[in-house]
């Protein structure tokens, strides 16, 4: 999304787009681009593809429409580590920041090993 409405500045009008607008694109919008009006809202019945994100890291918000807004804030200062939980399908595939439906360790464990193998390749 960060990216899109950084290509919307660029390529039109300065004024024309806000982060509210790359944000409909990406919901409610992509949803309606899909024929898929089930997608883009929260609502029972829907799928849920969600993130959840800690409110007490993000940084204020100063709550002027032609300067800044919540869903600007969201776009632009959100960092990796304040995304708690994600929910994708209706299915928690990350709580409280672990992974639920792989096994961090195997994964690390893989990546020494390949990482081991691609240093004794070079002797």
């Amino acid at each position: 999304m960060k990216t899109a409405y950084y290509l919307l500045k660029v390529n039109s009008k300065v004024d024309r787009f806000q982060a509210e607008d790359v944000f409909k694109m990406a919901t409610v919008n992509g949803a309606k681009a899909y024929d898929a009006e089930s997608f883009g809202t929260i609502k029972q019945g829907n799928k849920a593809d969600l993130v959840f994100i800690k409110k007490d890291q993000l940084i204020p918000n100063i709550d002027d429409s032609n300067f800044s807004t919540i869903v600007h804030n969201l776009l632009f200062e959100t960092k990796e580590d304040q995304i708690r939980h994600v929910m994708i399908d209706g299915k928690w595939v990350m709580f409280d920041r672990k992974l639920l439906t792989i096994d961090e360790k195997v994964i690390d464990e893989n990546y020494k090993n390949i990482i081991d193998k691609v240093y004794s390749l070079k002797s």
